[in-house]
């Protein structure tokens, strides 16, 4: 698979993703497109070869930004990437982790190469800290956490 082959299926991954966030079908989020634009040409079958990378909108972005709720310019620098733009990433992990952090707290890299040791009291802290992240996370995607005792 090409490189850029590649860029178009990753591009039309992330499309799908947003479509799926925001709760719609194909055909809905089609429908709904159709209604913002006032255009009536949109159709499922055009979101689909949208989603699976054989085709990149370019005039579409800003309907689709709108009904998304997303920046447009992260979906150009995403329609870019596709376009096989050298300079363009693909919007991923860390928009999504800017997005959910407290403003003046985005993820940078870190200045210093290495970090500091730490003692076996703060790894079994974090350790107990990230098992009950991890549960909440399996509660808020409808995870099982029924203890086996009362099953």
């Amino acid at each position: 698979m090409s490189g850029t082959t590649e860029r178009r299926r990753e591009f039309g991954a992330y499309l799908a993703g947003l479509r799926r966030h925001s709760g719609r079908s194909q055909r809905q989020f089609a429908a709904v497109l159709c209604a913002v634009s006032g255009a009536q040409s949109i159709t499922r079958n055009e979101v689909s070869r949208w989603e699976r990378g054989e085709r990149i909108p370019d005039v579409w972005l800003p309907t689709f930004a709108q009904v998304l709720g997303v920046p447009v310019r992260e979906l150009e620098q995403a329609a870019a990437y596709a376009r096989g733009d050298a300079q363009a990433t693909l919007p991923g992990v860390a928009a999504t982790l800017a997005d959910l952090l407290p403003d003046g707290d985005a993820p940078e890299p870190l200045a210093a190469p290495g970090g500091r040791r730490i003692g076996t009291t703060t790894v079994d802290g974090l350790a107990a800290r990230v098992h009950g992240l991890r549960l909440a996370d399996d509660v808020l995607s409808g995870g099982d956490l029924i203890a086996p005792a009362f099953r």
